[in-house]
């Protein structure tokens, strides 16, 4: 999850700097609704990646690494926490990167920015903290597991 949170935000700081410093029509592009207001919404997704990234490592700090016992039960529902966090984040390093090349154009992959290689690095985020259908196997077995305790 830790790769994909740092690919989402050199991603968008990428996008940030570039559409802060690029005018057009007199202002900057940022000023733009259809730029700023994207931006503005992959910063809320990506704060809110990085929130859950770290929620699940005070969760498995709290319950499994630093816990006087640790139960099984506290590991698949760790487990189930670090998959949601892995399938998002996987999925999120795409749209970021992908949206951050709309905004830059055509300079994303012609002037040698970082953003093209980070748009490669994301198609294979999903994989390197296992594919995309292993997590979400591990989140259903979790819902199945809640069902259970009603």
């Amino acid at each position: 999850m830790g790769s994909g949170i740092g690919i989402c935000w050199a991603g968008l700081i990428n996008g940030i700097i570039y559409t802060n410093l690029r005018q057009q029509f007199g202002k900057p592009v940022i000023r733009y609704q259809g730029v700023g207001y994207g931006l503005a919404d992959l910063l809320s997704k990506a704060t809110a990646a990085t929130s859950l990234a770290l929620q699940a490592a005070t969760v498995y700090d709290d319950k499994i690494l630093f816990a006087e016992k640790s139960s099984k039960e506290a590991e698949k529902w760790v487990a189930s926490i670090s998959s949601q966090g892995k399938y998002y984040v996987s999925k999120l390093t795409h749209d970021i990167c992908y949206e951050v090349q709309q905004h830059m154009g055509g300079v994303s992959v012609t002037d040698n920015t970082p953003v093209d290689e980070l748009m490669d690095v994301s198609k294979i985020e999903e994989v390197i903290g296992g594919a995309r259908n292993i997590q979400l196997l591990l989140i259903q077995s979790q819902i199945r597991r809640f069902m259970r305790l009603l």
